[in-house]
């Protein structure tokens, strides 16, 4: 009740009441429709960790931030000149992917193929530590690049220096993206290996884990940090120790994660300068017009530039798929969507997301976007099922859920290129110091309710392991 009708009718008097005849019907709908799944997250018996991000970004990035632009008639200023006509058409867009999610999420739960045999996902202990030792000497040889110190300057300050030092942009995101999530990807593997050598009743070594973690501590700080990547490693480490062990925890922090995004979340942008004169206290309506909520209006400008130039057909995901390829070598690689759809519109930044809506509709239209979005929807409610399985008998989740879950809130609002070699970092790191445990026979999961009866006791659904 409070997400669906609460939350409109405080956005609708802190935006003018009646008198303020401009009402965005189609923001409200997602508002209402966004609100009541994310509800039904919290509500749910089972822990669903990339449905909550997903919902969330949905509720917060693609309802209230348009229905606040449109009420005040305030458009992000990053993205200024936004064609109000098809406001309505990219609601509709929403509400539509919204659907197809629903409908994904409902096919996977009548599914009758078994959510993967679930085969615990161990760490291996000497690959966490190279793990670990990596993340060391990518450390050392940064932070002699831009300096010790560099780490605690503004975020933009930081941003410059990088810039002098390595002025590839890919090539900077890239070694970005290694010191960061490879570190934290490092720590998750440290704090896996304490918990299993815990079980098997072994003493846990502190050292390696300690390190990783203050190493992780002061290169993604709130200070120098984009707050989204600073936001994910914090969620991350949380999932590390136990936060979402519990039921009750976990429903815990999905109301809290509404609270954090509205509050803690502006306020956080303090730290984009050094200059204290620079930063402005607004409330939490007033930061939903900030360019930090501009995905709605960048999928505004993404029907703008397919209405002109046609659909891509796969284009702009090639060049996300092949990030890797440099420039000098493949001269026509298809740029950043969100750079793309910046200079079709003129602007002058052009350091804008492209939310995973955009994506999909610039490269396959309308069709692709609702079957992207249904697909999505799929196999998070699988993912969802298999991480909820393996939180009863673990405190912390699988190492490559732990981040890529709460990275996915980044990943949604995009560009599928300027944060995909993070994803890459994550992915490749995780593989790395995982592996599969060989068991006895096959254990079939299944989704709770085609899990047999006398396999369901006070706890909810167990293992049933075959003997040898």
């Amino acid at each position: 009740m409070i997400m669906c009708l609460g939350v409109p009718a405080w956005l609708y008097q802190s935006t003018g009441g009646m008198n303020n005849d401009r009402n965005p019907w189609w923001a409200l709908a997602i508002i209402i429709l966004a609100g009541a799944n994310y509800a039904g997250v919290i509500a749910s018996a089972q822990r669903q960790l990339f449905a909550m991000s997903l919902w969330l970004f949905t509720y917060i990035f693609m309802g209230m931030a348009p229905y606040v632009q449109y009420r005040l008639a305030m458009t992000p200023g990053t993205t200024p000149h936004v064609d109000e006509s098809l406001f309505p058409v990219a609601g509709l867009l929403v509400l539509g992917s919204c659907v197809a999610v629903m409908i994904g999420r409902l096919l996977a739960g009548r599914s009758r193929l078994p959510v993967k045999a679930l085969r615990q996902s161990y760490v291996n202990r000497r690959r966490a530590n190279l793990l670990t030792l990596a993340g060391i000497l990518i450390f050392a040889y940064y932070a002699s690049q831009v300096g010790v110190q560099s780490f605690l300057l503004s975020r933009d300050e930081l941003a410059a220096v990088r810039r002098a030092v390595w002025p590839n942009i890919t090539v900077a995101q890239i070694l970005t993206g290694a010191l960061q999530m490879g570190l934290l990807v490092g720590f998750l593997a440290q704090m896996a290996v304490r918990q299993q050598r815990r079980a098997a009743g072994l003493q846990p070594a502190l050292l390696p884990a300690l390190i990783n973690g203050l190493l992780l501590l002061y290169a993604v700080n709130p200070i120098s940090t984009t707050r989204y990547v600073f936001g994910t490693a914090i969620l991350a480490v949380l999932a590390a120790f136990g936060v979402y062990a519990t039921l009750i925890r976990f429903r815990i922090m999905a109301a809290a994660a509404i609270a954090g995004m509205l509050t803690l979340f502006p306020l956080a942008d303090r730290f984009r300068t050094s200059d204290a004169r620079d930063f402005q206290t607004e409330g939490p309506v007033k930061a939903l017009t900030s360019g930090d909520f501009d995905a709605f209006a960048q999928l505004t400008n993404t029907l703008s530039y397919v209405a002109d130039h046609g659909i891509a057909w796969g284009d702009q995901l090639v060049g996300v798929l092949f990030l890797w390829v440099p420039r000098s070598i493949w001269p026509g690689k298809p740029i950043d969507t969100g750079v793309e759809l910046a200079e079709y519109m003129g602007y002058k930044f052009t350091n804008l997301s492209a939310p995973i809506w955009a994506e999909l509709f610039i490269n396959f239209g309308l069709l692709g976007a609702l079957l992207g979005m249904g697909a999505l929807g799929y196999l998070f409610r699988r993912w969802d099922t298999r991480t909820d399985l393996y939180l009863r008998i673990s405190r912390m989740p699988p190492v490559v859920v732990s981040a890529v879950a709460f990275y996915l809130i980044i990943f949604l609002r995009g560009s599928m290129l300027a944060v995909s070699a993070y994803l890459l970092v994550i992915l490749v790191s995780a593989w790395f110091v995982t592996y599969r445990r060989r068991t006895t026979g096959r254990i079939l999961w299944r989704v709770p309710h085609q899990i047999p009866r006398h396999s369901v006791g006070p706890a909810g659904p167990r293992p049933r392991v075959p003997s040898a």
